[in-house]
């Protein structure tokens, strides 16, 4: 039964399984040729060493192994003793399937339902992932799992920091009558749930592991969506708060993005309208010296109109700099000079 199991098992294509090379019967023992991972940790040892897994990290090795599992069952394959010490993990954090079909075969194992009965057993696993205890009581180094009222404690309920999602999931895997939605009774069914929850991490490759215990590491788990009563899923509280919080700062940027875009549009308009002259006014020139102003006496450029005697008319002139009249202008009347603030010279009109 051995060798047909591992036969069977060594056709299965999927590299989150540990390969069967060889499986032979010689001098009454079975023998059963491995891939050799000596790197690779069952999750048990891990357990017991470093403590529970990170919930990201958990959910990764638990959604790989669901998506193995559903493979498997799609060829007609079961492992029935899925555990963990039958959960390998690699220093880069991927899953290897130890001993499909094959420990079912050793320790006689068998169930009338293998999908429901493999479902559970990932269940139990993820339950450990995330506790580092194991529900069917102290085994594999792990300490037994608390029950409540029968039913045995959600991992929310061991430790905390365990995304509401995930927690569901381990109770509709373990309990016959979770809080919310249904039993889940195939694998296929179990990687279709986690397919919606939000996309772990990938496995870390080669250099520094990334920090799985900071402030993104806790948003995350805050952020995580938590189902509703009909077993749909919905974003938390958390998440919907800074959604509104986003949108709301988007609407206030557009409000001020516009009011700066009309202000900037009436001044331009401003700037641009052409000044209104004054109407002309007549002065008297007593003295030569009136005629040379300080510079600071105006900011407007002035045309003077010469009339004998010593008439004038004011009106705004654009006239570059020039040298102020001679003394003599009185002798020169309708000729036409312009003073700015340089001094003065005839303008290029005359009356």
């Amino acid at each position: 039964m051995v060798i047909s199991a591992a036969r069977a098992a060594a056709t299965l294509e999927d590299a989150r399984f540990v390969r069967i090379l060889d499986a032979v019967h010689r001098g009454g023992t079975v023998h059963v040729v491995f891939e050799w991972l000596p790197e690779a940790r069952p999750l048990s040892e891990v357990l017991a060493t470093d403590g529970p897994l990170d919930p990201m990290d958990a959910q990764r090795m638990i959604t790989d192994a669901a998506d193995a599992m559903a493979f498997a069952h799609a060829a007609g394959l079961s492992h029935l003793r899925l555990q963990p010490d039958t959960v390998l993990l690699t220093p880069e954090g991927q899953v290897k399937i130890f001993g499909l079909c094959v420990e079912a075969a050793l320790h006689s194992t068998s169930a009338t339902d293998p999908a429901r009965a493999d479902t559970r057993a990932l269940g139990r696993v993820l339950h450990a992932a995330l506790t580092a205890k194991w529900p069917e009581g102290e085994a594999f180094g792990l300490a037994a799992a608390p029950y409540e009222n029968g039913a045995i404690c959600t991992p929310r309920q061991v430790r905390a920091g365990v995304p509401d999602a995930v927690d569901a999931i381990v109770d509709r895997l373990l309990n016959a009558h979770p809080r919310v939605g249904t039993p889940l009774r195939t694998p296929a069914e179990l990687a279709a749930e986690l397919r919606q929850l939000p996309r772990a991490r990938p496995a870390p490759g080669p250099g520094p592991a990334p920090d799985a215990t900071g402030p993104m590491a806790t948003v995350n788990h805050i952020l995580a969506p938590f189902p509703d009563r009909d077993g749909s899923w919905k974003p938390s509280a958390a998440t919907r708060g800074v959604q509104i919080g986003v949108i709301g700062l988007l609407v206030l940027g557009l409000v001020l993005l516009s009011w700066q875009i009309v202000r900037a549009v009436g001044s331009n308009g401003d700037a641009d309208a052409t000044p209104s002259t004054g109407p002309l006014q007549s002065i008297r020139i007593a003295d030569l010296r009136d005629f040379d102003p300080h510079p600071a006496a105006t900011a407007r450029r002035t045309a003077i109109r010469f009339r004998s005697p010593w008439t004038a008319t004011r009106t705004p002139c654009g006239a570059p700099t020039g040298t102020p009249p001679p003394p003599s202008a009185s002798s020169r009347p309708g000729l036409v000079w312009c003073w700015t603030w340089a001094g003065c010279r005839p303008c290029a009109r005359s009356s």
